[in-house]
Protein backbone atom coordinates (compact mmCIF):
# COMPACT_ATOMS: atom_id res chain seq x y z
CA UNK A 1 0.00 0.00 0.00
CA UNK A 2 2.66 2.46 -1.07
CA UNK A 3 2.63 5.07 -3.81
CA UNK A 4 6.01 6.27 -5.00
CA UNK A 5 7.28 9.68 -6.04
CA UNK A 6 6.64 10.28 -9.70
CA UNK A 7 5.90 12.96 -12.29
CA UNK A 8 2.24 13.63 -12.97
CA UNK A 9 0.24 16.08 -15.00
CA UNK A 10 -1.53 18.68 -12.88
CA UNK A 11 -3.58 21.68 -13.94
CA UNK A 12 -1.98 25.10 -13.98
CA UNK A 13 -3.15 28.59 -14.73
CA UNK A 14 -1.66 28.36 -18.20
CA UNK A 15 -3.26 24.91 -18.75
CA UNK A 16 0.14 23.28 -19.07
CA UNK A 17 1.66 20.38 -17.19
CA UNK A 18 4.42 20.60 -14.60
CA UNK A 19 6.30 18.26 -12.31
CA UNK A 20 4.41 17.16 -9.24
CA UNK A 21 5.37 14.88 -6.35
CA UNK A 22 2.90 12.16 -5.42
CA UNK A 23 2.98 10.65 -1.96
CA UNK A 24 5.19 7.85 -0.69
CA UNK A 25 3.11 6.31 2.08
CA UNK A 26 5.89 4.24 3.60
CA UNK A 27 8.07 7.29 4.24
CA UNK A 28 5.45 9.30 6.13
CA UNK A 29 6.27 9.32 9.88
CA UNK A 30 4.55 6.56 11.84
CA UNK A 31 3.63 9.12 14.49
CA UNK A 32 1.37 10.82 11.96
CA UNK A 33 0.15 7.56 10.47
CA UNK A 34 -1.24 6.52 13.85
CA UNK A 35 -3.54 9.53 14.12
CA UNK A 36 -7.11 9.82 12.83
CA UNK A 37 -6.52 13.18 11.16
CA UNK A 38 -6.34 12.23 7.47
CA UNK A 39 -8.27 13.14 4.35
CA UNK A 40 -7.79 12.85 0.59
CA UNK A 41 -7.25 15.63 -1.93
CA UNK A 42 -7.19 16.27 -5.66
CA UNK A 43 -6.76 19.17 -8.05
CA UNK A 44 -9.88 20.92 -9.27
CA UNK A 45 -10.56 24.20 -11.02
CA UNK A 46 -11.81 26.93 -8.70
CA UNK A 47 -14.42 29.56 -9.57
CA UNK A 48 -11.64 32.01 -10.51
CA UNK A 49 -10.19 29.51 -13.01
CA UNK A 50 -7.20 28.54 -10.89
CA UNK A 51 -6.20 25.02 -9.80
CA UNK A 52 -7.25 24.30 -6.24
CA UNK A 53 -6.37 21.42 -3.90
CA UNK A 54 -9.77 20.20 -2.73
CA UNK A 55 -10.02 17.91 0.35
CA UNK A 56 -12.28 14.84 0.30
CA UNK A 57 -13.39 11.99 2.50
CA UNK A 58 -12.96 8.38 1.36
CA UNK A 59 -16.72 8.23 0.67
CA UNK A 60 -16.35 10.96 -1.96
CA UNK A 61 -17.83 13.80 0.10
CA UNK A 62 -15.88 17.01 0.51
CA UNK A 63 -14.50 18.00 3.91
CA UNK A 64 -12.96 20.92 5.78
CA UNK A 65 -10.17 21.36 8.30
CA UNK A 66 -12.64 22.33 11.04
CA UNK A 67 -14.82 19.22 10.60
CA UNK A 68 -12.93 16.60 12.67
CA UNK A 69 -15.80 14.11 12.42
CA UNK A 70 -14.97 13.81 8.69
CA UNK A 71 -11.31 12.89 9.21
CA UNK A 72 -10.22 9.27 8.84
CA UNK A 73 -7.38 6.94 9.63
CA UNK A 74 -4.27 6.86 7.48
CA UNK A 75 -4.69 3.38 5.96
CA UNK A 76 -8.24 4.09 4.79
CA UNK A 77 -7.20 7.30 3.06
CA UNK A 78 -4.14 5.77 1.42
CA UNK A 79 -6.19 2.88 0.06
CA UNK A 80 -8.82 5.26 -1.29
CA UNK A 81 -6.14 7.46 -2.87
CA UNK A 82 -4.70 4.51 -4.73
CA UNK A 83 -7.96 2.85 -5.77
CA UNK A 84 -10.11 5.91 -6.50
CA UNK A 85 -7.68 8.15 -8.33
CA UNK A 86 -7.15 10.93 -5.81
CA UNK A 87 -3.96 12.98 -5.95
CA UNK A 88 -2.84 12.04 -2.44
CA UNK A 89 -3.47 12.42 1.26
CA UNK A 90 -3.47 15.39 3.64
CA UNK A 91 -3.11 15.78 7.41
CA UNK A 92 -5.19 18.07 9.64
CA UNK A 93 -3.02 20.38 11.72
CA UNK A 94 -3.83 21.05 15.35
CA UNK A 95 -3.67 19.32 18.73
CA UNK A 96 0.05 20.05 19.00
CA UNK A 97 1.08 19.68 15.34
CA UNK A 98 2.30 22.66 13.30
CA UNK A 99 3.54 23.14 9.75
CA UNK A 100 6.12 25.57 8.38
CA UNK A 101 5.65 26.00 4.64
CA UNK A 102 8.57 27.38 2.60
CA UNK A 103 7.45 28.19 -0.93
CA UNK A 104 9.62 28.40 -4.04
CA UNK A 105 12.83 27.51 -2.23
CA UNK A 106 13.80 24.30 -4.07
CA UNK A 107 14.98 23.58 -7.60
CA UNK A 108 12.66 20.72 -8.70
CA UNK A 109 15.25 19.41 -11.17
CA UNK A 110 18.53 19.70 -9.25
CA UNK A 111 16.95 19.31 -5.82
CA UNK A 112 18.91 22.23 -4.37
CA UNK A 113 17.33 24.16 -1.49
CA UNK A 114 18.01 27.86 -1.18
CA UNK A 115 20.16 29.02 1.72
CA UNK A 116 17.41 30.96 3.54
CA UNK A 117 15.18 27.88 3.61
CA UNK A 118 18.03 25.61 4.65
CA UNK A 119 18.66 27.86 7.67
CA UNK A 120 15.05 27.44 8.79
CA UNK A 121 15.26 23.66 8.28
CA UNK A 122 18.32 23.51 10.53
CA UNK A 123 16.74 25.88 13.04
CA UNK A 124 13.75 23.57 13.53
CA UNK A 125 15.40 20.16 12.96
CA UNK A 126 12.06 18.36 12.62
CA UNK A 127 10.56 16.14 9.91
CA UNK A 128 11.07 17.88 6.55
CA UNK A 129 9.70 16.88 3.14
CA UNK A 130 9.36 18.22 -0.40
CA UNK A 131 6.02 19.84 -1.17
CA UNK A 132 3.71 18.41 -3.82
CA UNK A 133 4.90 20.97 -6.40
CA UNK A 134 8.52 19.90 -5.93
CA UNK A 135 9.43 23.57 -5.52
CA UNK A 136 8.75 24.01 -1.82
CA UNK A 137 9.44 22.45 1.55
CA UNK A 138 7.21 21.52 4.50
CA UNK A 139 8.55 21.17 8.05
CA UNK A 140 6.23 19.27 10.39
CA UNK A 141 6.75 20.05 14.07
CA UNK A 142 5.28 19.32 17.42
CA UNK A 143 4.22 22.44 19.30
CA UNK A 144 2.08 25.52 18.84
CA UNK A 145 2.60 28.99 17.42
CA UNK A 146 2.34 32.34 19.19
CA UNK A 147 -0.70 34.45 18.31
CA UNK A 148 -0.36 36.86 15.44
CA UNK A 149 0.43 36.78 11.76
CA UNK A 150 0.89 33.56 9.82
CA UNK A 151 2.42 34.56 6.50
CA UNK A 152 5.33 36.64 5.27
CA UNK A 153 6.39 36.47 1.63
CA UNK A 154 7.33 32.83 0.89
CA UNK A 155 6.95 31.60 4.49
CA UNK A 156 3.72 30.38 6.10
CA UNK A 157 3.23 28.98 9.59
CA UNK A 158 0.09 27.19 10.76
CA UNK A 159 -0.92 25.07 13.74
CA UNK A 160 -4.71 24.77 13.36
CA UNK A 161 -7.65 24.85 10.94
CA UNK A 162 -5.52 23.78 7.98
CA UNK A 163 -4.73 20.64 6.02
CA UNK A 164 -1.24 20.14 4.69
CA UNK A 165 -0.57 17.76 1.83
CA UNK A 166 1.89 15.06 2.87
CA UNK A 167 4.22 13.57 0.25
CA UNK A 168 6.61 11.47 2.32
CA UNK A 169 9.39 12.74 0.04
CA UNK A 170 11.87 13.26 2.86
CA UNK A 171 14.60 15.89 2.74
CA UNK A 172 16.11 15.05 6.13
CA UNK A 173 16.19 12.20 8.62
CA UNK A 174 14.91 14.38 11.44
CA UNK A 175 11.99 12.90 13.41
CA UNK A 176 9.02 15.00 14.42
CA UNK A 177 9.95 16.81 17.61
CA UNK A 178 8.53 19.51 19.86
CA UNK A 179 9.63 22.84 18.40
CA UNK A 180 7.56 25.23 20.51
CA UNK A 181 10.58 27.29 21.49
CA UNK A 182 12.03 27.33 17.97
CA UNK A 183 8.63 28.17 16.46
CA UNK A 184 8.34 31.14 18.83
CA UNK A 185 11.82 32.29 17.84
CA UNK A 186 11.05 31.95 14.13
CA UNK A 187 7.76 33.79 14.56
CA UNK A 188 9.55 36.66 16.29
CA UNK A 189 12.24 36.76 13.59
CA UNK A 190 9.57 37.05 10.90
CA UNK A 191 6.98 39.28 12.53
CA UNK A 192 8.61 40.88 15.54
CA UNK A 193 7.75 40.42 19.18
CA UNK A 194 4.18 39.42 19.93
CA UNK A 195 2.56 42.45 21.58
CA UNK A 196 1.52 42.01 25.17
CA UNK A 197 -2.24 42.13 25.68
CA UNK A 198 -3.47 45.51 26.87
CA UNK A 199 -4.00 45.63 30.64
CA UNK A 200 -7.62 45.81 31.76
CA UNK A 201 -8.87 49.29 32.65
CA UNK A 202 -8.71 50.21 36.35
CA UNK A 203 -11.67 48.88 38.27
CA UNK A 204 -14.16 51.57 39.13
CA UNK A 205 -15.88 50.71 42.39
CA UNK A 206 -19.50 51.68 42.88
CA UNK A 207 -18.61 53.56 46.07
CA UNK A 208 -15.88 56.14 46.67
CA UNK A 209 -13.09 55.85 49.24
CA UNK A 210 -15.51 56.89 52.02
CA UNK A 211 -17.98 54.19 51.14
CA UNK A 212 -20.41 56.73 49.71
CA UNK A 213 -21.98 56.42 46.27
CA UNK A 214 -20.86 59.37 44.06
CA UNK A 215 -23.68 61.87 43.60
CA UNK A 216 -23.88 61.48 39.83
CA UNK A 217 -24.22 57.71 40.15
CA UNK A 218 -26.95 58.12 42.76
CA UNK A 219 -28.86 60.41 40.42
CA UNK A 220 -28.57 57.87 37.60
CA UNK A 221 -29.94 55.11 39.82
CA UNK A 222 -32.81 57.30 40.98
CA UNK A 223 -33.76 58.18 37.39
CA UNK A 224 -33.60 54.51 36.42
CA UNK A 225 -35.87 53.65 39.32
CA UNK A 226 -38.40 56.26 38.22
CA UNK A 227 -38.34 54.91 34.66
CA UNK A 228 -38.48 51.16 35.10
CA UNK A 229 -40.27 50.43 38.35
CA UNK A 230 -44.02 49.80 38.42
CA UNK A 231 -46.19 51.95 40.65
CA UNK A 232 -46.03 49.31 43.36
CA UNK A 233 -42.29 48.97 42.91
CA UNK A 234 -41.87 52.74 43.01
CA UNK A 235 -43.64 52.91 46.36
CA UNK A 236 -41.26 50.31 47.75
CA UNK A 237 -38.29 52.16 46.34
CA UNK A 238 -39.49 55.46 47.90
CA UNK A 239 -39.78 53.83 51.32
CA UNK A 240 -36.33 52.34 50.92
CA UNK A 241 -34.86 55.68 49.83
CA UNK A 242 -36.34 57.30 52.97
CA UNK A 243 -34.56 54.74 55.14
CA UNK A 244 -37.48 52.41 55.83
Amino acid sequence: MQATATTTSTPGADQTSHQSITFSAGQIPHELQGLKRWVLWRYEWSHDHKPSKVPYQPNGAKTRANYPNTWHDFATCVQAAISDGYSGVAFALGDGYADVDLDGCRDPVKGQVQAWAQRIIEQLRSYTEVSVSGKGVHIICGGTLPPGRRRKEAIELYDAARFFIVTGYRLTNYPIRDCSRELAELHQQLFGATPEPAPPPPRQDAADSNGQLPAWKAQVLIRLAYCVLSSDGYAKFRRLWRGN
